[in-house]
């Protein structure tokens, strides 16, 4: 029967409708080799994978919308959940390649004024200072254009893990920021953007000066 005929089932009409099939949960492709001349093969295979994995749960998430109307719904997480579980794991082995030290590092912010960046009275380096360093070093050949690209997605994700606490109190306060880079989930089809609370966005380096402060008292 055709979907939108009215039937009657006693005591009540229904309209007639066709449910979707279950969506077929989507199969995860073999891991892209390391680029070649790699300095640090696992990290860039990381990389390279979720890369790979993030452009297809975009495109899962707009097959599961034209075919379910919404994301969310048990079909449509059918398929695109085994992507999102594999890019979660992905995001936590990377957070531990980048945080990895075997000791905690005295003040890591010395590091900045050694490299002649200055740094905002919350230790954050300034942006336009980062950029300039880099990009000397890509010119003088330091460093490549992959390792330019690692060094900013590091910079990123250490940048929304750091613990204000670990700072000590403060009456003026911390601005609270994540980076948008490493999320992934929820009902986005394209991604997030960084924020730092309320609403100020975030780059992911620099702290804006848009962002609310929130104080932290001892104890």
């Amino acid at each position: 029967m055709p979907a939108g005929f009215w039937v009657y089932v006693a005591p009540t009409w229904y309209v007639w409708r066709r449910v979707a099939p279950a969506g077929t949960p989507s199969a995860l492709p073999p891991p892209p080799p390391a680029p070649p001349n790699s300095d640090w093969p696992e990290y860039d295979q990381l990389v390279a994978e979720r890369t790979q994995l993030s452009s297809m749960l975009n495109a899962k998430n707009l097959e599961v919308v034209a075919r379910y109307g919404r994301n969310d719904v048990p079909e449509a997480l059918a398929i695109v959940e085994p992507l999102r579980t594999r890019l979660q794991q992905l995001d936590a082995r990377e957070h531990e390649l980048v945080t990895c030290e075997p000791a905690p590092i005295g003040d890591p912010r010395a590091m900045w004024p050694a490299l002649g960046i200055t740094v905002s009275e919350m230790g954050a380096p300034q942006g336009d200072g980062v950029r300039e360093y880099v990009e000397s070093r890509l010119m003088d050949g330091s460093i490549t254009a992959d390792q330019k690209q690692r060094l900013f997605r590091i910079l990123a994700i250490r940048s929304r893990v750091e613990n204000p606490a670990s700072r000590g109190a403060s009456a003026t306060g911390y601005a609270v920021c994540v980076g948008g880079s490493g999320v992934s989930g929820g009902g986005s089809t394209t991604g997030y953007l960084g924020r730092c609370w309320k609403t100020a966005a975030f780059n992911g380096v620099t702290v804006p000066s848009g962002a609310t402060k929130v104080p932290l008292t001892a104890g």
